[in-house]
């Protein structure tokens, strides 16, 4: 990654760049200054304590090595619709029915999978860095980082809750008020390693909350737009079927349906301010997938 110094950075020390405008962790500082060529100024390696000046080109190394690669990731050819992409992210548009990251029972059929596919042949080693996941059956939104020091910058923003994601759910029945918070502790339910429930405060479970908004119903099925404020795992699956209306489909956490075929859950925005960029935050949206829309169409 190459930064041209901008005429309001004059004098300033390396350090002061790499935490500020780059919005880099301790920790990956910490690394860059431990390995060769990690950060360099006009090509010449450098101490964080160096000050710059205007036009110098500050150069940090974000380049993966084969030995970082998962073997166990192949390259498969698979349907996925990249939303936006640059040197550092890619936000994805994840289907239905696929998982994020191989399991034992998913080696070949997931988002990695497809992405080492669409970078096989970019000439650099393919790490896939996802910054936030999706259950196998929750289509929509992925944000994937192409280098370690745009993972450590989305990370960092994650934790921070500078993102805000939005999801759009089919429910059966009608929550009691349009508009509200679920809040809880979630934690996993004994003995299952997979689902979680909500439960009174205390250890391990974890404090989780999701806003929502009614959008449209017909009393058995309700359309609702989802903001979770925290991010744990399953959160909005738990949370709806905890006030009684789990999403359509869900057979974890409600019960199967003749209606659609799988978890009516779909990832439909993200709102984040693009790693070193000057701009805004943006937002990127993925279409709700054809299943959902027919229901939405012909019942709501």
């Amino acid at each position: 990654m190459k930064i041209i110094i901008l005429p309001e950075w004059d004098g300033l020390e390396v350090k002061a760049i790499l935490f500020s405008r780059l919005s880099l962790s301790r920790a990956m500082v910490s690394r860059l200054k431990r390995i060769k060529n990690g950060i360099l100024l006009d090509g010449e390696n450098v101490t964080v304590r160096k000050k710059v000046s205007v036009g110098q080109t500050l150069s940090i190394y974000t380049d993966d090595t084969e030995d970082e690669v998962n073997p166990n990731i192949l390259p498969c050819e698979l349907p996925i619709d990249i939303i936006y992409e640059d040197d550092n992210i890619a936000v994805v548009n994840k289907p239905s029915g696929m998982p994020t990251v191989p399991t034992y029972k998913h080696r070949n059929d997931t988002l990695a999978n497809a992405m080492a596919y669409i970078y096989k042949n970019s000439g650099k080693p393919f790490v896939f860095r996802p910054v936030n996941r999706l259950d196998r059956e929750t289509s929509g939104v992925v944000l994937v980082a192409k280098n370690k020091i745009a993972s450590d910058v989305c990370s960092k923003d994650f934790r921070n809750h500078s993102y805000v994601k939005t999801y759009l759910a089919l429910i059966e029945g009608k929550p009691e008020n349009d508009k509200g918070i679920i809040s809880g502790y979630i934690k996993r339910s004994t003995p299952s390693i997979i689902k979680r429930e909500l439960v009174h405060e205390g250890s391990p479970s974890e404090f989780s909350e999701t806003s929502y908004e009614l959008l449209k119903s017909n009393g058995q099925i309700s359309l609702l737009k989802l903001i979770p404020i925290t991010g744990k795992t399953h959160q909005i699956r738990v949370h709806l079927s905890s006030i009684g209306c789990p999403i359509l489909g869900d057979g974890l956490y409600g019960k199967y349906s003749n209606i659609i075929s799988r978890c009516a859950l779909h990832s439909f925005s993200l709102i984040m301010k693009i790693p070193f960029s000057d701009d805004e935050k943006t937002e990127f949206t993925a279409d709700i997938p054809e299943d959902m829309r027919t229901v939405i169409n012909e019942l709501l």
